[in-house]
C-alpha cells in the first residue's frame, strides 16, 4: 500500500470509496442503504481538499484508491472530515496511518463518528478526541410551525464580516471559505437581529438543508429556525442536524411532526469549546 497526497484527479475515487464503506458499515448493522449523492459528496470532499490540501491523504494498491482522510483546518481546530476504508482493504492498519498523516498529534482535534462504530470511536478516543455530544438528523416537514419570532426580532441579509464576528464569539474560529462554499451550494444566510443588534445567523437552502445556525442566546435558537423554514420553500423535506444540548428545539422539531433519521453521530473533541445548545452544524464532515 502507497501512501500520498490527494489530488483533483482522485476526488472521484475517493467518493467510490466513501459509498462503498458506508454501505458496507450500514448493511452490517441491518441499517438502510440510502440513496447515493454523489455530487454532494463530490463537492464537499473537493471543497476540504482545497482549503486544507496538506491533510488530504489517500491509499493506493496498484493505481487503485483504497483508502483516504482529510482533515480541515479551521483557526487552531483540526477536524478529522472523512477517513474511509475500502471494505476490501480494512483490518490492515491503513486508517491508522491515515489518521497519523491527516492529523497533528496534539492540539484542538474534534470529528463526528455515526455512533455504532465502537472501534473508531475506541480509536479516535485513545488520541484524545472523546465522545463528547450526540447529534441526531430530524427530516420532513413540519405539520405544525415553530413558535414565532418574538417581537423585535427579524431576518435580514448578513454580510461576511458578521458571520466571521459570530462563529469567532460561538464558535472559536472563522470559516470565510466554507461560508463561500455554502452560498456557492444554494445555502442561503440570514442574519437575526434584534434592532440593531446581531443576536445570530442561519442557512437554509432549497434542496430542504438547513444549517448552519449560530446564536448568541439559546432561546432564540428554535424560533431562528421556524424563521428560516418559513423564509425557504424547500423543494424536498427538511433536513436538520440537532445536537443533543439543543433540547428545545429537538423536542420541538419532534412534536411538529419531524422524524428521527438513524443513529446519531456523536461529535468527539480533545477539549469541550463549543456550546451546542447554541449552534447547529451545517454537515457532520465540517466543524
Amino acid at each position: 500500500m502507497e501512501f500520498r497526497p490527494i489530488t483533483a484527479a482522485d476526488i472521484e475515487a475517493c467518493v467510490d470509496v466513501f459509498f462503498a464503506s458506508d454501505e458496507a458499515l450500514a448493511a452490517s448493522r441491518n441499517y438502510p442503504i440510502a440513496p447515493r449523492s454523489p455530487t454532494a459528496i463530490f463537492n464537499i470532499v473537493e471543497h476540504i481538499a482545497n482549503t486544507t490540501p496538506e491533510r488530504a491523504w489517500l491509499a493506493e494498491d496498484d493505481g487503485s484508491v483504497r483508502a483516504f482522510g482529510m482533515a480541515a483546518e479551521r483557526g487552531d481546530l483540526v477536524y478529522l472530515s472523512f477517513l474511509f476504508v475500502h471494505p476490501d482493504a480494512q483490518a490492515t492498519g491503513v486508517g491508522r496511518a491515515l489518521y497519523e498523516r491527516s492529523m497533528p498529534l496534539s492540539g484542538y482535534r474534534a470529528t463526528a463518528i455515526w455512533s455504532p462504530q465502537p472501534i473508531s470511536a475506541a480509536m479516535y478516543a485513545r488520541e484524545g478526541l472523546v465522545p463528547r455530544v450526540p447529534i441526531y438528523t430530524l427530516s420532513g416537514r413540519p405539520r405544525e410551525s415553530l413558535p414565532a419570532l418574538p417581537p423585535g426580532l427579524q431576518l435580514t441579509e448578513i454580510s461576511q464580516s458578521e458571520l466571521d464576528d459570530l462563529d469567532k464569539e460561538i464558535c472559536g474560529f472563522t470559516r470565510a471559505a466554507d461560508h463561500a462554499a455554502w452560498q456557492r451550494w444554494e445555502r442561503r444566510p440570514f442574519a437575526l437581529r434584534e434592532g440593531a443588534s446581531l443576536v445570530g445567523y442561519g442557512y437554509a437552502q432549497p434542496a430542504g438543508r438547513l444549517g448552519p445556525a449560530v446564536v448568541r442566546h439559546a432561546e432564540h435558537l428554535v424560533p431562528l429556525v421556524g424563521a428560516l423554514m418559513a423564509a425557504v420553500e424547500p423543494r424536498e423535506d427538511w433536513m436538520i442536524h440537532v445536537p443533543g444540548p439543543a433540547a428545545e428545539l429537538f423536542a420541538g422539531l419532534l412534536r411538529a411532526g419531524m422524524r428521527l433519521r438513524g443513529a446519531p453521530l456523536i461529535f468527539c473533541a480533545t477539549e469541550a469549546r463549543v456550546d451546542h445548545s447554541r449552534y447547529l452544524p451545517a454537515t457532520f464532515v465540517l466543524p
